[in-house]
């Protein structure tokens, strides 16, 4: 069971999946589609063609047949996505959910100058964390600076990070992704700033941990085995109902060392 999953970043909700099967003595088919093309109709054609009792569909970016799509109506479908489907259900992290977290940290922090630092404009998950981070923001009054893009690579982060150092009034950084959160860092860091003393920076996916010795990169841990395990359970036990269901899993702030009090200004 399973459509397209993306490599980067999708491990841990594939083993969600892995071992809610074989705890209900289900194995596994995958199908990894490489072309960025690639639609939901021909995932799940392909996947249609095998002795399969669900399917479980991954969309980590934006296809052009998402809101025409049809699920075969003999095959219960799951997409693992930030958007609502009409059709079938979906689940995926809460995307907004993590960016009100974030910003939410950094105000209690007495930060006010809050900058989102993207990932690929393309991205569900950077759509929906830009638009929680957008949306925090305006609802607590404070003002939003035109956000920037990367590649989700830190070399990226990078360079947008030195463009960073021209921004003054900034005292805070929320980075789509932990690699270019690393990279933010760095290029703050090259360009004299202190972080958290002058800069603080949060990351997103928490995904460093064991990479990268010593870390102290404050981040939002998403909980991708949940996501995985309940996109098996939609898959093997459909809801009832007409309105297909779409659940968003929270995560949590894991604390370290790259955020502090505002500084003085």
């Amino acid at each position: 069971m399973s459509g397209d999953i993306a490599a980067t970043g999708r491990r841990l909700q594939r083993e969600g999946v892995a071992v809610a099967a074989a705890k209900r003595h289900y194995a596994m088919t995958l199908i990894l589609l490489e072309d960025e093309e690639a639609t939901l109709g021909e995932a799940s054609s392909r996947m249609s063609c095998l002795p399969v009792d669900g399917q479980i569909l991954y969309l980590g970016s934006s296809t052009e047949d998402f809101a025409t799509f049809e699920p075969p109506s003999t095959l219960p479908t799951v997409i693992i996505s930030t958007r609502h489907h009409p059709r079938c259900a979906t689940v995926s992290n809460d995307q907004m959910g993590c960016s009100v977290s974030i910003v939410d940290y950094f105000i209690k922090k007495g930060h006010r100058e809050i900058r989102f630092v993207g990932g690929r404009r393309d991205s569900y998950s950077n759509i929906s964390r830009q638009k929680g981070w957008e949306q925090a923001l305006r609802t607590r009054g404070l003002r939003v600076v035109e956000p920037m893009h990367g590649d989700w690579t830190a070399d990226s982060g990078y360079e947008l990070g030195m463009r960073l150092v021209q921004d003054r009034e900034c005292t805070a950084v929320y980075a789509s992704n932990d690699a270019i959160a690393v990279g933010v860092i760095y290029a703050l860091r090259d360009a004299g700033l202190r972080v958290p003393e002058d800069v603080s920076v949060i990351g997103a996916d928490d995904s460093l941990e064991g990479v990268i010795p010593h870390l102290d990169l404050t981040s939002y841990r998403f909980n991708d085995r949940q996501v995985g395990s309940i996109a098996f359970d939609l898959a093997t036990n459909p809801p009832e109902g007409k309105e297909p269901p779409h659940i968003l899993v929270p995560g949590m702030i894991v604390e370290r060392k790259t955020v502090a009090q505002a500084p003085q200004r």
